[in-house]
C-alpha cells in the first residue's frame, strides 16, 4: 500500500523503520488543527517469541516511556527518541504476553485500549468486556469497576465492538467507550462512560481511541473503512464541561480520507508524548497487505 516512500532504513534501530509518503499535496485544508511531522512504517523481529503485530493502543509515561498493546495480548515496551520533530530512534526493548495473577497467559486477549495510571497500565477488552490493571511486565493486578451497562456483551452491536477506547482523567477517573454505540442507544451518538457519569457527542465514525488534553478536554480518534473508498480518520476535541441539552461540544481538528490522497491504514491507537506532540498508530491485523504506521503530529489550535 505504501510503496511510494522515501527509503530511510535505520540499521541501528534493530527494526525496519521507513519514512512514508503519507500526505497528499496541499493537505493543510484537511488538518486545520494539527501538523503532521513524521510518519514511519515500522516492523520488528520477534522478541521473546512474540511478533509485533495488531497494535491497537499506545500509552506514554515520562518516567516509564512508550508502551504498545497488541490486540492478541502482546505488551511491548518501546524506546523512542525525537529530534527536530522527527522520530530519530525506535527500538523494541521488551515484549511480553498479558498474564493473570498466577502468571498464566490470559485467555480472550482481544485487548484494545490502554492508558497509564501512575506506574501501572489499565487495559480494556472486547468480546469479554472488562478493564484490568497490569504491572509493566504484563501481570494482572486487579479488575477495575465498570459501569453496569458495559458488562454484558449482549448490549454491544457485536462482540468485536466493545471497549475500544480508554482514558484516565483527574476529575472523573477512568472513562471508556465502545467502538460503536450500544444497541439500545442512538447509533448517531457516541457515549462515554465513567463509573457514575455519562456524556454523549455526535458520532462521525467508529470511536477507537481517546486521550486527555491539558485543559481537561478529550482528544478522540474515529475511523471508518469502506472497501471502495478506503479509510476515513477523524480527530476531534470533546469538551465534557460544555454539554448543552446533554450533547457535548465536538470540535473537528482533522479529517483524513484515502479518497483525498492520504495513504492511510487501520489507525486505532493514540497517545500524548509531551507539549502538543502526539503519536497515532495503525493496526495491521497481522495481515501482510496492511502496515503498522506510526504518525507523529502536533496539535496547533486547542482552545
Amino acid at each position: 500500500m505504501h510503496w511510494l516512500l522515501s527509503v530511510c532504513l535505520f540499521a541501528s534501530l534493530e527494526a525496519q523503520v521507513y519514512e512514508v509518503d503519507f500526505a497528499p499535496q496541499h493537505h493543510a485544508q484537511f488538518t486545520p488543527g494539527i501538523i503532521i511531522h513524521d510518519v514511519k512504517r515500522v516492523g520488528f523481529e520477534k522478541k521473546n517469541s512474540i511478533g509485533f503485530h495488531g497494535i491497537s493502543a499506545l500509552a506514554y509515561s515520562k518516567q516509564y516511556g512508550l508502551y504498545a498493546l497488541g490486540d492478541r495480548g502482546g505488551l511491548y515496551h518501546l524506546g523512542l527518541t525525537l529530534e527536530d520533530a522527527k522520530i530519530k530512534t525506535l527500538t523494541l526493548l521488551d515484549a511480553m504476553p498479558l498474564r493473570n495473577k498466577k502468571g498464566k497467559v490470559l485467555d480472550h486477549n482481544d485487548a484494545e485500549g490502554m492508558v497509564f495510571d501512575e506506574d501501572t497500565l489499565l487495559i480494556s477488552f472486547e468480546r469479554k468486556p472488562r478493564i484490568l490493571r497490569f504491572d509493566l511486565q504484563g501481570k494482572k493486578l486487579n479488575a477495575m469497576p465498570l459501569n453496569p451497562v458495559l458488562k454484558d456483551i449482549e448490549n454491544y452491536t457485536s462482540k468485536n465492538k466493545a471497549l475500544e477506547a480508554l482514558v484516565w482523567t483527574k476529575k472523573y477517573g477512568l472513562i471508556t467507550a465502545p467502538e460503536n454505540p450500544l444497541k439500545h442507544t442512538s447509533q448517531h451518538l457516541h457515549t462515554l462512560y465513567a463509573l457514575e457519569h455519562r456524556w454523549t457527542f455526535k458520532a462521525m465514525e467508529s470511536l477507537v481511541a481517546m486521550d486527555v488534553l491539558p485543559d481537561g478536554t478529550l482528544l478522540t480518534l474515529e475511523r471508518r473503512f469502506e472497501y471502495w473508498k478506503g479509510y476515513h480518520i477523524v480527530l476531534r476535541q470533546i469538551d465534557l464541561a460544555h454539554c448543552p441539552n446533554g450533547l457535548c461540544e465536538a470540535r473537528l481538528l482533522a479529517s483524513l480520507k484515502s479518497e483525498d490522497g492520504w495513504e492511510l491504514d487501520n489507525f486505532e491507537g493514540l497517545c500524548h508524548l509531551y507539549d502538543g506532540f502526539y503519536l497515532m498508530v495503525s493496526d495491521d491485523n497481522d495481515n501482510p497487505w496492511q502496515e503498522t504506521l506510526l504518525v507523529l503530529f502536533e496539535l496547533t489550535s486547542i482552545d
